[in-house]
């Protein structure tokens, strides 16, 4: 499975070194002097990095060359077993051992303990564990080893695994795994990976015998395709020593088999794949040109710059994808394009859209248009030169945070070296080689790319699509006939409209502080203005190039008549896709070119405001934008009618998909069926009028007298101030104070049941367990919530999945809330085979009778406590951490997270976890939702 994506280009070439490449360039990149690289005698590979973020935290993972490619017919599935069987026993920690080890050390299954596995490679990782004890780091390093070549396979863990992964292979059945797994073997005709999909054969699963299962470790997970890949705050030659005397001793494989690549044979007609299913949501398009990968010896300088190539061009195709979805009939609702892995031996130019119902002509036939269109005219200079600002910014801000990167981070790097040889040759190089290779791009140079990727041959086309009356997919020869029509027609050149200099022409009068206050246990600082509005600091120095906003006053959607919700729930996306002042949403993104700034209002049931993010050299754009929010909203009907004209298709099927339907259920029922909590629907969706919606934004955001606005970041007072006098300050403000409408929406008064059926093409049950209590809002009575939510998720894993093997997985959530009523809601949920629904929810029961009757066992409220500290350290480094707790104090006047969250932590007991669970369990409402599968 490749790794490297376009997303994880911006976080690998932040850097160059154009003067290398204008000369005589080494056909080799060298790997970033800062990682210890080696392999092994054996053939085992490291990657060893020192980092010190988070502080006394490292990563450990072991990467295999491995996966569902490498399978026998009689193995299908297996590779997919052998990752679930590391958690079940090795040589050194038999059954369970290794998650109870770790949940000891506050490393939590599913969050800090995982593993997946794709069709060429299989990964095991234990992230964020601390290492202040260098006996956790020599156990780490011994769970790596023992995975490298030791699981245990015991028969009756064997049995009991093949439960889990049946639940996990019917939770993982949804119509889009189902299209693809009818269509897969025409767009990759020829190939073994038409034929494998990771999870595998049910028979294989269920029957495989035991040898079976272990021959296929004993062939694949061997030294020599195996890589460790461990960055922390340590000593990095330290580490090193210890891999080396450890992992030497790992046999080296005798008589290995050979690990091959398994290559997708080229096509000249285009091969089509059309498949749909009753319960799809939306239709969906893929284009695919494919084309002969680089190969991992060839990457070198002339490969950086062909991946920054491909960058500038996906960057500006997609730009005009989204120009159209913004514009009046749409011809698809989402469209992107992006070159990159098909699968291990093949990558490809692929353009992805979303269609309406009976639109998929048209959609496709626009997806094909744009990328003929480029073929034809190319990019212009002002698009090229947006994309140029565009990529550079991204790599100049994760230059700036260099210092500040987290582990992660760089594991995902060594990763995809290990198995595809990409580049990590460190952020200072690459941000040198694009710095100065992006300025060498021609515009002409670019322009010659379309006839490379876009051909004729080698076409690759997928339809999947929605199964029910009155909606029809194009057939085999309909899109053959579009895709001959598109190559033999003319087309128009894209104009690329003009855009203006400046959001804010004439800069208004700013207004002085009239009181600062200090609270030196936040380490805040609070100004206030005569409109009413008050501003929050907190300066960090986490990020050096990330400042963090919040802004909200009291009102929401709780003010807005009955009759008006669905426009209110639909308001602030309507919004942010008009633009502001006189700048239309396409406007904007030009304008922002080379810029750090995000910012979109909100309208939520009790509050109204902003979220936003920018760096401190973008602050003052960012701050222009918030003030025309205010002074000058933008209002655009038609980005109202386009932005609806993609709504609706993704609402009008959502009846057909069972998990959309059991989450509206479990929404409503939770509010008592109160219709300002029904669901968003087509009903609710034609409800929504364009004049509502701009009454309901001039009434919530008229006045930013009450408005709160919270910065958190890398912020220098100095330049904020004058910025938010001006911005803020000078914005009118009516100074009348407004709170939100206790609307009286409860849960039900009485203990709630709703169970229904409903077709499905693979039966499964849904169970939802509430309980929910009026109970009062304190910071101790948050951390002990979540302390049993932590509790119960612990001991549904080991009952529900392990010792039951009734389910993939149990979903824990709890949430405190003061207002609009001081209450709890603490929420269990999973999937599992219809007929085990009745006694698997009997379990749910009995674990929360068990918490109040005989209170939690000690190991588990120590597993708890470690698990809190970790993490809470962990986030007080990190800013978005900080903002939520600022506000959330502001708004509750509660310090929950801040500085007395270690010692209330601390200070749990089973005993007082015990008495809180009665406090809270006893005479709790219950609510019950059961989704189970029509009788046939």
């Amino acid at each position: 499975m490749k790794r490297f994506s376009i997303a994880t280009m911006a976080m690998l070439l932040f850097v160059g070194l154009t003067n290398i490449y204008a000369q005589k360039a080494p056909t080799e990149l060298n790997l970033d002097p800062s990682v210890r690289y080696g392999k092994l005698p054996n053939g085992m590979t490291y990657y060893i990095r020192a980092n010190e973020l988070p502080k006394d935290r490292a990563d450990f993972y072991i990467v295999f060359n491995v996966g569902a490619i490498l399978e026998n017919d009689n193995q299908d599935g297996l590779a997919h077993l052998t990752e679930h069987m590391a958690f079940n026993g090795t040589k050194n920690f038999p059954k369970k051992g290794i998650l109870d080890f770790l949940e000891k050390n506050g490393v939590a299954f599913g969050h800090n303990v995982n593993a997946f596995t794709g069709q060429d490679v299989t990964a095991y990782n234990l992230n964020d564990v601390p290492i202040t004890n260098k006996a956790i780091v020599d156990t780490s390093l011994m769970i790596l080893r023992d995975w490298s070549n030791y699981i245990a396979f015991d028969s009756d863990e064997i049995d009991a695994e093949r439960k889990v992964v049946h639940e996990e292979w019917r939770t993982r059945r949804s119509a889009a795994f189902r299209m693809n797994k009818k269509i897969t073997p025409i767009t990759l005709k020829g190939s073994k990976y038409a034929k494998r999909d990771v999870i595998g054969s049910l028979d294989v699963i269920d029957n495989s015998s035991y040898e079976t299962l272990r021959s296929f470790y004993r062939d694949w997970y061997r030294p020599d395709l195996e890589a460790l890949i461990i960055v922390g705050d340590f000593n990095a030659v330290d580490i090193e020593k210890k891999v080396i005397k450890m992992f030497s001793k790992v046999p080296k494989a005798v008589n290995p088999r050979e690990r091959k690549m398994f290559e997708v044979p080229n096509n000249v007609k285009p091969l089509i794949g059309i498949a749909s299913d009753p319960e799809a949501q939306r239709n969906t398009i893929r284009v695919s040109y494919k084309h002969n990968i680089v190969n991992a010896e060839d990457k070198g300088i002339d490969y950086l710059k062909q991946l920054l190539e491909r960058r500038l061009y996906n960057t500006m195709i997609n730009s005009r994808l989204g120009e159209l979805v913004q514009k009046e009939n749409p011809p698809f609702i989402v469209g992107y394009t992006s070159y990159g892995g098909m699968v291990r031996s093949k990558d490809a130019y692929t353009s992805i859209a979303y269609a309406k119902d009976n639109e998929v002509p048209k959609a496709l036939t626009a997806i094909l248009q744009e990328n003929e269109r480029v073929k034809q005219h190319g990019f212009t200079e002002g698009e090229f030169d947006r994309a140029k600002k565009n990529i550079l910014r991204s790599y100049e801000k994760a230059y700036k945070e260099k210092d500040t990167q987290k582990n992660n981070r760089y594991v995902w790097e060594y990763f995809s070296h290990f198995l595809t040889n990409e580049p990590s040759p460190g952020i200072e190089f690459e941000y040198d080689f694009a710095k100065n290779v992006l300025s060498n791009i021609s515009l002409s140079e670019l322009n010659k790319l379309p006839a490379k990727w876009v051909t004729k041959e080698n076409i690759v086309v997928s339809v999947t699509g929605i199964e029910k009356e009155g909606v029809s997919l194009p057939t085999e020869t309909e899109i053959l006939t579009i895709i001959k029509n598109v190559q033999n027609t003319e087309l128009e050149p894209y104009i690329d409209a003009a855009i203006s200099k400046s959001f804010v022409t004439k800069i208004p009068k700013a207004s002085k502080i009239v009181d600062t206050k200090i609270d030196e246990k936040l380490g805040t600082e609070t100004w206030t203005f005569s409109n009413g509005a008050t501003v929050v600091i907190k300066k960090t120095d986490f990020k050096e190039d990330e400042i963090l906003m919040q802004a909200y006053s009291n009102g929401g959607s709780s003010l807005v008549e009955t009759s008006m919700l669905s426009s209110a729930d639909m308001a602030s996306s309507i919004i942010f896709q008009s633009g502001v002042g006189s700048f239309d949403r396409i406007a904007m993104q030009k304008m922002l070119s080379g810029k750090v700034v995000n910012i979109g209002p909100f309208l939520s049931t009790l509050t109204e405001g902003f979220n936003g993010s920018t760096s401190p050299e973008d602050l003052e754009i960012f701050m222009q934008i918030l003030y025309l929010y205010f002074d000058n909203p933008r209002f655009d009907e038609k980005a109202y009618t386009a932005y609806m004209s993609r709504i609706k298709p993704l609402l009008q099927n959502t009846a057909s998909d069972p998990r959309q339907v059991v989450n509206d259920s479990i929404s409503f029922l939770m509010a008592d069926r109160n219709m300002r909590r029904s669901p968003m629907n087509l009903d609710r969706l034609n409800k929504v009028s364009f004049d509502d919606v701009k009454t309901i934004y001039q009434n919530r955001f008229a006045d930013i007298s009450g408005f709160k606005f919270f910065f958190v970041g890398n912020i220098d007072t100095k330049k904020l101030k004058p910025l938010v006098e001006t911005y803020i300050g000078a914005i009118e403000g009516k100074t009348q104070k407004e709170t939100w409408k206790d609307n009286k929406v409860r849960p039900p008064k009485n203990n709630a049941k709703n169970e229904f059926r409903m077709a499905m093409e693979t039966p499964k049950a849904t169970v939802f367990v509430n309980y929910n209590k009026e109970v009062k809002y304190t910071a101790e009575n948050v951390v002990y919530l979540n302390a049993l939510k932590y509790i119960l998720s612990m001991r549904y894993t080991e009952t529900i999945r392990e010792e039951q093997g009734g389910t993939y997985g149990v979903r824990v959530s709890a949430n405190s809330k003061k207002y609009p009523y001081q209450a709890y809601q603490l929420n269990i949920k999973f999937d599992c085979d219809p007929e085990r629904a009745d006694q698997l929810k009997a379990i749910v029961f009995d674990e929360v009778e068990k918490l109040y009757v005989e209170g939690p066992s000690e190991k588990n409220v120590k597993k708890t406590i470690e698990y809190f500290i970790k993490t809470h350290e962990e986030n007080l480094k990190e800013n978005r951490f900080w903002l939520s707790a600022i506000v959330s104090k502001d708004k509750n006047n509660i310090d929950v997270v801040g500085t007395n969250y270690e010692e209330i932590v601390k200070a749990m007991t089973p005993k007082k976890l015990q008495k809180f669970s009665k406090k809270i369990f006893k005479g709790s409402k219950n609510v019950e939702v059961t989704m189970l599968p029509e009788v046939k």
